[in-house]
């Protein structure tokens, strides 16, 4: 997460110098299909606010106070949240399972449902 928000400090620097600012909208859409993160590409103030929020955000405290049962289903492919800090985050929140769907990406519960409707039922 912290190369990400590097990328991203790096590409708001680059798009702000003259003619780069010219191609920024064409170089994020490209760079977002290149990663599979449909979200990002024409989000609104609140959700780029938002997306910025969760990158920069330390979040092992609170996971580490979680006391209900926790999964975690994650895309095998996820190359916007790698499956490693899913491996991290199953560490830091007691009691939780990971899940991880062979051959998917990012966004698994929109594009397998069926299989992650069954995944939450077997951990129910």
């Amino acid at each position: 997460m912290i190369l990400g928000f590097v990328f991203s400090k790096l590409g708001n620097a680059l798009f702000s110098l003259p003619l780069f600012n010219l191609v920024e909208d064409s170089a994020r859409l490209l760079w977002y299909r290149m990663i599979g993160a449909k979200d990002f590409l024409r989000p609104q103030k609140v959700m780029r606010d938002t997306f910025k929020k969760i990158v920069t955000e330390k979040l092992v405290e609170p996971m580490r106070a979680v006391r209900c049962p926790c999964l975690l289903v994650w895309g095998e492919h996820d190359r916007l949240v790698p499956v490693g800090i899913a491996k991290r985050m199953v560490k830091t929140i007691p009691g939780s399972k990971l899940t991880v769907v062979p051959e998917s990406r990012h966004g698994v519960p929109f594009k397998k449902s069926i299989e992650v409707a069954k995944i939450i039922d077997e951990f129910l």
